[in-house]
């Protein structure tokens, strides 16, 4: 077992604080963004990064990564408190999901446009994409494994199938914790 080389999709989460004022309990574990932000441009944004894209715009100058072609299957731009901002994909480059985070912001703050970013995807250029969010407010929510030993890497992340199957599994079970506790709620509220 290679936990890099067996792996075939990711999730990160990246959580954001947005107002005036910085919330002490958060300052460790989110970026925090003064002035408003426009939730409908951030997530036009994350629909144009969805899909199987060359995000060499979207790493650091040290990432030694074979190649840079990259498949997003969903970027998600959640507003509340924390903000969120989920990015599911087969793999990412050196800081590319903190450069993606500080990309949407930036789209969001009205800083840079859907046309930056295009040219950033098109094209590879660096200074198109937004910059490198801080490291804080990055997780690691999730990491999905292939078949035991089978050693995919990067030329076999793309196995949708297997992919989708453990997110059914997981969605599965979660459904049954779910109903499970609704049903021991209302036999307790049957008592």
């Amino acid at each position: 077992f290679d936990e890099r080389q067996d792996a075939v999709a990711k999730r990160y989460v990246y959580r954001l604080t947005v107002g005036p004022v910085r919330r002490p309990l958060w300052r460790r574990q989110a970026w925090h963004v003064k002035g408003p932000l426009d939730p409908a441009a951030m997530q036009a944004a994350a629909g144009l990064l969805v899909g199987v894209h060359d995000f060499s715009a979207f790493r650091s100058v040290n990432c030694q990564a074979a190649t840079t072609v990259r498949e997003l299957f969903s970027v998600e731009v959640a507003p509340g408190e924390p903000w969120t901002l989920t990015l599911y994909g087969n793999a990412f480059l050196h800081h590319m999901a903190r450069i993606v985070a500080g990309t949407l912001v930036d789209i969001g703050r009205g800083r840079r446009t859907l046309a930056q970013l295009d040219r950033a995807l098109t094209h590879g250029e660096r200074t198109a994409a937004g910059q490198t969010a801080p490291a804080h407010g990055l997780m690691l929510d999730e990491v999905i494994y292939g078949p035991p030993g089978a050693r995919q890497g990067l030329h076999h992340k793309s196995l949708l199938g297997y992919v989708q199957a453990a997110q059914s599994a997981t969605q599965s079970a979660a459904q049954s914790a779910a109903a499970e506790v609704a049903a021991c709620g209302s036999a307790n509220l049957a008592r």
